[in-house]
C-alpha cells in the first residue's frame, strides 16, 4: 500500500527532484574526425585555414582537440612552399597563439604586441615597414622552423593585426589557423583569403541530434530517455556550450536526473550563470538602440524587419545584423494569414523576420523585468497593426508574452493560443496560459469554457487526472450558467466526455464507468437537440464508444460495426480517425495484413489533411503500420517507418517515449537483443514515471524477452512477472494478442518444459477471435516445442492445421513459418536450416539450443546472427562492431561449440535437440 501512495504523490506533485549526490560530468568528446582530417589536410598542404562559426558551436575546442592530437606534430606542409621552402628547418611547424579581444579592437597591431613585447613597431609606418618587422618578430620565436599563427576570435582583431597577418600569409610567410564568426566571412582580408584559395574554409556545424545523444550518454555513463534527450537538444540545437550548460544545470537542479540507469527529465532547468555572462558580454558593446531592438525581438519571440523599424532606425538594425547579433530569414505571408481569410490570387510575399538566437532570447528574457515586458508589448501593439492574422508558434508566443505580462488578450487570439499549443504538445504552456487567461477572463465569458477545456486537456496529458476532472466539473457548472448556442453546447459535452472516458479507462481502469459518462453525454446531446442529432455528432460518439471497447481488449465485439464504419460513406470524415490504428491491429491480427497497409494509405493522406487538430494520428497510423510491416516480414520497409517516426522536425506529433518501444521493436527483427533491450528499458523507466497511452504492459514484456534473448534470465523473469501486474487497459489492451505473442516467445527462449501447452493454448485462444495470424504464431511454437523435444509423432495433426491456418494470412512471414513446420516434420537438417535463415530475414528469430557449454551474452548474440545466415560484415554493422571483433567472436564460439563452420554452427544451434546439446 505504501507503494501505492508513494506512486500516487510522485503523479500529483510534480516536478524536479534535486540529486541526492552531486553529479559530475564525465569529460566526453563528440568526434569530430571529418574537420580534424581537414585541418590536418590544410596545413599540409601549406595553405591557411579560416574556422567559422555561430558563438558556442565549438571552434575554440576544435582547434584545441586538433593541437592535443598527434597530428599536430606530424603536420608539417610538404615543400615547395614559396620562402619557407628556403629557410624552414626540418620538424614540426611552431605554432604562435594570438588571442583576439574587443578591448584590443581599436587599438592598432595591439593583439600581435602582446606576442612580440619585445618589438617596437611604428604602427604609423607603412604596410610593409610593419609587416617586415613583426614577421622578425614572429621568425625569431620560431628558430628557423615554420610558423602557424593561431588566433582565436579573428573576427575581433585590431584593423592593422588582421591586414598583416593577412598580408603574411599571402606571401608563405606563415600561415593562419583562425576562428571566427559567421559575419565575417564577407568581409575583408578574409573573404579575400579563402576567395583566392590562400586559406581554406570550414564552417563548423552544430552537432546533430544523434551526436548529442552520444555526447550524454557518455558525460551522464547511461542511458537517456527520448524526453530528456529532446529537452537538450531543443534548448541547444546542438550548440556545444549550451548543450553542456544545459545538461549541467538541468542535473545540478534535479531537472534531469537518474531513475535505475536511465537518465530521464521532469521540470525546468534554470539559465547557468555561465550563459548568462556569456550573453551579456556579447552584447555588452551594443548601444542603447541596438540593446532596445534585441529586447524587443527577443520577448516578441522574432519579429518582421519592418515592424521593428518602426521602431528602431534601420542602420541599427544593419548593425545587429551585421555583427551577428540578430539573423534573419525568410517567411511567406501564405502561411502566416488564417485560412477563413487567405485567397489563391493573393501574391506571396516573403518578409524578413528578425531573430536572436535561442542562447540570446532567453537570458534577454530572464534579465527583463515584467514592467519592461509590459512596456515592450505595449510600444508593439501601438506599431504591429491587425494582429488576428498572427497562426501558430508566432501566435502562442505573443499571447504567453502578454499573458505573462498581465496584459489583456482578445478572447479569439487566447483560444487560437491555446488550440495551437496543445496540438504541439506542448502542455505545460497549455496549463500556464489557461490559467493566466482564467485570472483575467470574466465568468460569464463563452471563451472561459474553452480555456478550461484545453487545460482540462493538458492537465490529462500531464498525468494530473484529479485536476483535470476538477477543471471539467468548473466547465461543466460555468457552462449551465453562461448563455451559449447548441453547438458549443455540444462541442464541450463530447470534448470533456472523451476526457473522462480516457481518465475512467486508464487511471481508474473502470471501462463500465466509461461507457456510462457516454451513454450520459449521448443523452445530454440529444435532450439539448431535441432529437434531431446531426450524423456527423452521431458519428463522434459511436467512434468513442468503439473506441472504449477497443481499449478494454473487446473489439471483437464491435468488429462489424466499425468495418462498416471504416467501409462505409464516413470512412473518410476526421472523426473516424482514433479508430483507423486499433483495426489496422485487428488486420494483422487476424492476417489481413495487405489489406491493413490499404487501410495505412487510404487514411494516412486523411491524418496528414488534419495534421492541425488531430496531430497525434499520424504517428498512430504509422506505428500500426508498422506491426502490419512486421506482419508481412517485410524488415526493410519498418526501418522506413521508423526513420519516419524518429526524424527531427516532422509535421505530426510523436510520443516521444514510445519511440523508443518502436526502435526496440526494429532492434528486435534484426536479431540485435542488447540494443533493443536498451531502448525498451529507456521506455519502462520513463513510462514508470508517467503512462498516460498505456503501454507499459507492452513494454515490460518486450523488454524480460530480449533479457532472456541476451542471456539475464534472472532479469527476464522479473520483467515477465512486473507485465503481468502491470494494468491492460488503453494500447496494451487492444494489443493483447501481440502481448501473448511475446509471453510465448519468451517462454521459447526460457525453454519452458510446457512451450507446447503454452503454444497450442494461445492457438486456441486465437481461434475463438478468429485471428489467424496469432494463431500461426501459437502453432508454429508449439511444433517447435515438439522438435526440440523430439516429440513430433504426437502433434501429427498439426501439420495439416498450419497449412489451414497459413493459407488465411498474408505475406512472406508466415510463409516461412510455414516452411519451417514442413521442414521440421521433414526432419531434413539442411531444409531446416534454409528455413530458419527464411525465418530470421522476416523477423523472426527463434531461441538458440543450448551449445555442449555456455556462451556469453555477446556470443549469444552473434552466434544466432551468424546461425541465421548473415556474413560478418553484416553482422557488424548491425551491432556497430568491427568485422576483426566478431570473427575474433565467432572463433571463440567455433571452438566452445566444437564446430568448423557456420553451417556446422547453425546445425548445432538450429536443429540439435536441446536434451542432446546438453548430453542429457
Amino acid at each position: 500500500m505504501t507503494k501505492v501512495i508513494s506512486t500516487l504523490w510522485q503523479q500529483t506533485i510534480s516536478g524536479p527532484k534535486p540529486p541526492s549526490a552531486p553529479v559530475r560530468l564525465r569529460d566526453t568528446r563528440v568526434a569530430r574526425e571529418a574537420e580534424l582530417a581537414e585541418i590536418e589536410r590544410t596545413l599540409r598542404s601549406g595553405r591557411s585555414l579560416l574556422v567559422f562559426g555561430p558563438v558556442g558551436v565549438g571552434k575554440t575546442h576544435l582547434v584545441d582537440s586538433f593541437a592535443s592530437s598527434d597530428a599536430f606534430y606530424d603536420a608539417v606542409p610538404e615543400p615547395p612552399f614559396g620562402h619557407r621552402a628556403r629557410t624552414a628547418n626540418p620538424g614540426a611547424p611552431v605554432w604562435v597563439s594570438v588571442g583576439a579581444a574587443r578591448d584590443r579592437s581599436l587599438t592598432p597591431l595591439g593583439a600581435l604586441l602582446d606576442v612580440l613585447p619585445d618589438v617596437a613597431v611604428d604602427v604609423a609606418a607603412p604596410i610593409g615597414t610593419v609587416r617586415a618587422l613583426v614577421l622578425d618578430g614572429l621568425r625569431a620565436m620560431s628558430a628557423g622552423r615554420s610558423l602557424v599563427v593561431r588566433v582565436d576570435d579573428a573576427h575581433l582583431l585590431d584593423d592593422l593585426s588582421a591586414r598583416v597577418l593577412s598580408g603574411l600569409a599571402r606571401q608563405d610567410e606563415l600561415q593562419i589557423v583562425a576562428t571566427l564568426r559567421e559575419f565575417v566571412a564577407g568581409r575583408s582580408p578574409w573573404f579575400e583569403l579563402w576567395k583566392d584559395g590562400v586559406a581554406d574554409r570550414l564552417d563548423l556545424q552544430p552537432f546533430s541530434r544523434a551526436q548529442v545523444e552520444g555526447w550524454l550518454s557518455g558525460s551522464l555513463g547511461g542511458s537517456i530517455a527520448s524526453e530528456a534527450l529532446h529537452q537538450v537538444w531543443d534548448a541547444s540545437v546542438g550548440n556545444a556550450f549550451q548543450m553542456l550548460e544545459v545538461t549541467a544545470s538541468a542535473v545540478r537542479s534535479g531537472a534531469l536526473r537518474r531513475d535505475s540507469d536511465v537518465w530521464v527529465w521532469s521540470g525546468e532547468a534554470p539559465l547557468s550563470r555561465r550563459v548568462i555572462e556569456l550573453v551579456k558580454h556579447e552584447v555588452a558593446h551594443v548601444g542603447a538602440q541596438g540593446r532596445r531592438a534585441l529586447e524587443l525581438v527577443a520577448v516578441a519571440r522574432g519579429l518582421d524587419r519592418d515592424v521593428l523599424e518602426r521602431i528602431v532606425p534601420a542602420p541599427v538594425i544593419d548593425g545587429l545584423l551585421a555583427e551577428g547579433v540578430l539573423s534573419v530569414r525568410y517567411r511567406d505571408t501564405a502561411r502566416d494569414v488564417r485560412p477563413d481569410t487567405a485567397s489563391s490570387s493573393e501574391p506571396v510575399v516573403r518578409l524578413p523576420h528578425l531573430q536572436c538566437s535561442p542562447m540570446v532570447a532567453e537570458v534577454l528574457l530572464e534579465m527583463a523585468s515584467a514592467g519592461q515586458r509590459r512596456e515592450i508589448l505595449a510600444t508593439l501593439r501601438a506599431v504591429q497593426g491587425d494582429l488576428g492574422t498572427q497562426t501558430g508558434l508566432a501566435l502562442v508566443a505573443s499571447v504567453a508574452a502578454s499573458l505573462e505580462c498581465g496584459l489583456p488578450e482578445t478572447p479569439a487570439r487566447i483560444v487560437a493560443a491555446l488550440h495551437t499549443s496543445l496540438m504541439a504538445g506542448r502542455c505545460p504552456e497549455v496549463k500556464r496560459m489557461a490559467s493566466a487567461a482564467l485570472s483575467m477572463l470574466p465568468l460569464g465569458t463563452p471563451a472561459r469554457l474553452d480555456v478550461l477545456a484545453a487545460r482540462a486537456q493538458a492537465w490529462r496529458f500531464l498525468d494530473q487526472p484529479a485536476r483535470s476532472l476538477r477543471d471539467i466539473d468548473q466547465l461543466r457548472e460555468e457552462m449551465a450558467a453562461t448563455e451559449v448556442d447548441s453547438e458549443t453546447y455540444v462541442r464541450h459535452i463530447i470534448a470533456t466526455t472523451e476526457i473522462v472516458m480516457a481518465i475512467e479507462q486508464y487511471h481508474h481502469g473502470d471501462t463500465e464507468s466509461a461507457l456510462r459518462a457516454l451513454g450520459i453525454a449521448e443523452v445530454q446531446v440529444d435532450a439539448r437537440l431535441q432529437g434531431n442529432v446531426p450524423a456527423e455528432t452521431a458519428l463522434q460518439l459511436t467512434v468513442a464508444r468503439l473506441v472504449a471497447l477497443s481499449c478494454a481488449g473487446r473489439f471483437h465485439e464491435c468488429r462489424g460495426e466499425a468495418t462498416a464504419i471504416a467501409s462505409g460513406p464516413d470512412s473518410l470524415s476526421v472523426h473516424v480517425l482514433p479508430l483507423i490504428p486499433i483495426m489496422i491491429v485487428d488486420l494483422c491480427e487476424t492476417g489481413r495484413l495487405f489489406q491493413a497497409q490499404e487501410l495505412v494509405q487510404k487514411h494516412l493522406g486523411v491524418a496528414v489533411a488534419h495534421a492541425d487538430t488531430r496531430p497525434w494520428a499520424v504517428a498512430e497510423i504509422l506505428s500500426a503500420g508498422f506491426l502490419a510491416l512486421i506482419g508481412l516480414g517485410e524488415v526493410a520497409a519498418a526501418e522506413g517507418v521508423v526513420a519516419m517516426l524518429s526524424g527531427d522536425g516532422a509535421p505530426f506529433n510523436v510520443e516521444r517515449t514510445s519511440g523508443h518501444l518502436i526502435r526496440g521493436g526494429l532492434a528486435t527483427l534484426r536479431g540485435r537483443w542488447s540494443d533493443a533491450r536498451a531502448e525498451l528499458h529507456a521506455a519502462n523507466v520513463q513510462f514508470a514515471i508517467s503512462d498516460v497511452i498505456g503501454l507499459s504492459a507492452m513494454t515490460l514484456v518486450s523488454e524480460g524477452l530480449m533479457a532472456i534473448a541476451s542471456g539475464d534470465t534472472a532479469a527476464g523473469r522479473e520483467l515477465l512477472s512486473r507485465a503481468d501486474a502491470a494494468p491492460s487497459r488503453m494500447y496494451s489492451a487492444y494489443m493483447q494478442a501481440e502481448i501473448r505473442c511475446l509471453h510465448l516467445d519468451a517462454a521459447a527462449w526460457l525453454r519452458a518444459p510446457d512451450l507446447y501447452d503454452q503454444g497450442l493454448g494461445l492457438a486456441e485462444w486465437a481461434a475463438e477471435r478468429g485471428l489467424w495470424r496469432v494463431e500461426l504464431d501459437g502453432l508454429h511454437r508449439a511444433v517447435f516445442a515438439l522438435h526440440g523435444e523430439g516429440r513430433l509423432a504426437a502433434g501429427g495433426d498439426l501439420l495439416e492445421r498450419v497449412h489451414a491456418v497459413a493459407a488465411h494470412i498474408d505475406g512472406r512471414r508466415a510463409r516461412a513459418q510455414l516452411a519451417h513446420v514442413v521442414a521440421m516434420f521433414s526432419c531434413d537438417r539442411d531444409l531446416i536450416l534454409v528455413a530458419s535463415r527464411e525465418l530470421g530475414e522476416s523477423g523472426v528469430w527463434l531461441p538458440l539450443s543450448q551449445p555442449p557449454v555456455a556462451l556469453t551474452r555477446r556470443e549469444q548474440e552473434i552466434a544466432g546472427l551468424a546461425a541465421g545466415g548473415l556474413s560478418s560484415k553484416e553482422i557488424a554493422e548491425r551491432l556497430v562492431l568491427s568485422v576483426r571483433t566478431v570473427d575474433s567472436h565467432l572463433s571463440r564460439i567455433f571452438a566452445k561449440a566444437g564446430v568448423r563452420s557456420r553451417r556446422e554452427l547453425a546445425s548445432v544451434l538450429h536443429v540439435q535437440a536441446p536434451s542432446a546439446a546438453l548430453g542429457r
